[in-house]
Formats: structure tokens, C-alpha cells, sequence
């Protein structure tokens, strides 16, 4: 039987961490997916409306835990013998 941890480390002094395990004979660790991140988590919103003002997310130097959305402005076209009127962000 395989159990799969997985584990969230924060460093404490000087690069090291420390790990007890209780049977060393039935225990294989696989260091192949371990990942260093030296950044502060980003704690705002993930969620954004586009808008005619400038939108700021402070997100350099930061770690962020999921993707960004970025909604969609809603977009639509009237036609007629003159031409095409296209309205953008128009509900």
C-alpha cells in the first residue's frame, strides 16, 4: 500500500528541515517533485473585473497558490445596409 503526504515546509534557520520518521525500513522518499519557495504568499483577490481605470495586484515577488480569472467584457455587433455598430462592455 502507498500513502502519498504532501507537505508545506517553512525554513527555520540556515536551509535546514528536519523530518522524524517512525519506520525507516518502510519508508521511501522521493525528493524528485520538491519545490524551494523563498516568497511570502500572496493573500489578495484572484478575481478580476475589467474596467476603463487601471487595476493593480500586487503580486511581485510573491507566491501566489492559483491562477488569476480575468472575466471577460461582454462584447456584442448590430449589422444593417450601413454598416456595423459594435458595442463593448454594454449590457
Amino acid at each position: 500500500m502507498e500513502t502519498n503526504i504532501r507537505l508545506t515546509l517553512a525554513l527555520q534557520e540556515e536551509d535546514r528541515i528536519g523530518i522524524n520518521v517512525t519506520d525507516p525500513e518502510q519508508t521511501d522518499i522521493d525528493c524528485s517533485d520538491i519545490v524551494r519557495v523563498l516568497a511570502e504568499e500572496y493573500n489578495g483577490s484572484y478575481e478580476v473585473t475589467p474596467s476603463v481605470y487601471e487595476q493593480y495586484l500586487p503580486t511581485a515577488d510573491k507566491y501566489l497558490t492559483r491562477d488569476v480569472n480575468v472575466h471577460k467584457i461582454t462584447y456584442s455587433e448590430t449589422s444593417n445596409d450601413t454598416g456595423t455598430t459594435v458595442y463593448i462592455a454594454n449590457e
